[in-house]
């Protein structure tokens, strides 16, 4: 039990998924449209059913359109990340980031404030966010995505004591999400991963146009809140450092 069967899980996922020619694509789950995703999915089956028309003809399956302007998973999957890239920009959303979650909130708290100006709503309000924000201090965020978070799925204890840039200033009341796996971290799992070379190089490939949202993410992120300490303070405070570390190292 414990880290040992959430890493051969782990890996069975990301090698039947590679054997697919499968990749990592859950985050676009909520960064499409209702219309990009049924536009997207309605050209995919234009395609493959095109595809398989050619390959009959030619009796091999190999066969693909020459003029696709997408042909296979990657491309697909590739075009799907840009898209939802574009999103964050065309709409633009403010990004937050669990590991930065008190600034985050900051953030939307900031944006939102002007619609709640009468005293009742404006009370409850300001209480949400004081419950979820206690801390402005910024943390030093390992932007890695899914299996790095220190603090998500696998347990209540994923977050490491000795790290001094994660705030313990939390609210009364407050309660770390728990699950089954208690005890297992996403650091834990991260590091048992890490020491099968040959799987890492497998396991990058699978995670990587995640990665590239991600990133685009984290550069949203801090530039954002940037702009939201001009906003609010008389001076320039620094923003919050992201170290690059990635799934690979």
């Amino acid at each position: 039990g414990g880290h040992e069967d959430v890493v051969h899980l782990v890996k069975k996922k990301v090698r039947n998924g590679r054997k697919s020619n499968q990749y990592q694509d859950r985050i676009l789950k909520y960064l499409l449209t209702p219309a990009q995703v049924n536009a997207i999915n309605k050209y995919a089956n234009k395609i493959n059913k095109s595809n398989s028309a050619v390959g009959k003809e030619n009796n091999t399956t190999q066969q693909r359109l020459p003029n696709a302007a997408i042909k296979d998973e990657m491309e697909m999957v590739e075009y799907k990340a840009r898209l939802a890239i574009h999103n964050l920009f065309h709409y633009n959303a403010i990004v937050g980031m669990t590991e930065q979650m008190p600034q985050s909130m900051n953030m939307i708290r900031h944006a939102l404030g002007d619609k709640f100006q009468d005293d009742g709503r404006r009370a409850a309000f300001d209480e949400f966010f004081e419950f979820y924000s206690p801390s402005e201090t910024p943390s030093s965020p390992e932007h890695n995505l899914n299996l790095r978070d220190d603090r998500d799925e696998y347990g209540e204890d994923d977050v490491d004591p000795e790290d001094e840039s994660l705030s313990t200033d939390e609210p009364k009341g407050f309660v770390r999400n728990s699950s089954a796996e208690r005890g297992v971290s996403t650091s834990l799992v991260m590091g048992e991963l890490r020491k099968d070379e040959d799987f890492m190089r497998l396991f990058t490939e699978y995670v990587k146009f995640e990665q590239m949202i991600v990133d685009f993410g984290w550069d949203m992120h801090l530039k954002q809140f940037e702009e939201y300490e001009k906003a609010v303070k008389p001076r320039k405070l620094s923003s919050p450092v992201r170290k690059r570390e990635r799934f690979g190292r």
